[in-house]
């Protein structure tokens, strides 16, 4: 896990994403009260994932994107990243896939923390930027 930390920090450092992309969730579905966090973003994940496998919702698809990559079940040096992140957090959820191997890790950036808290302009609003790892 230590190698793959260091992989990650590697490729943010000498790499712009892939992808930017800001979403607007709705975590209503869940049947608790709810926070626009990280946490409450993984039940969602997972309340979703058991309710209905094929949602369209953005948020949902993101997560399975991930979680569904690979190539045709082979151990692959190929992976992908993304980077979730909700207004005014001092670090990132990443959730990613490498190896075959399906991680999630708590990550300081605070080069896109200070910008992405300036843009983002809901308490709902995740941006997310996906990298491959390569």
């Amino acid at each position: 896990m230590n190698n793959l930390v260091n992989i990650i920090k590697n490729i943010m450092a000498k790499r712009e994403p892939n992808k930017i992309e800001s979403i607007e969730c709705n975590f209503e579905d869940l049947s608790e009260e709810y926070q626009y966090n990280y946490t409450d973003l993984i039940k969602y994940w997972k309340h979703i994932e058991k309710k209905d496998k094929n949602s369209k919702d953005e948020i949902y698809q993101e997560y399975k994107k991930i979680k569904d990559f690979g190539f045709n079940e082979q151990k692959s040096n190929v992976g992908i990243f993304s980077l979730f992140y909700f207004k005014d957090n001092e670090r990132f959820l990443s959730l990613g896939k490498f190896k075959d191997e399906f991680f999630h890790l708590d990550i300081k950036c605070p080069e896109y923390q200070k910008v992405l808290s300036d843009v983002i302009e809901k308490e709902n609003e995740v941006f997310i930027l996906t990298y491959w790892i390569i």
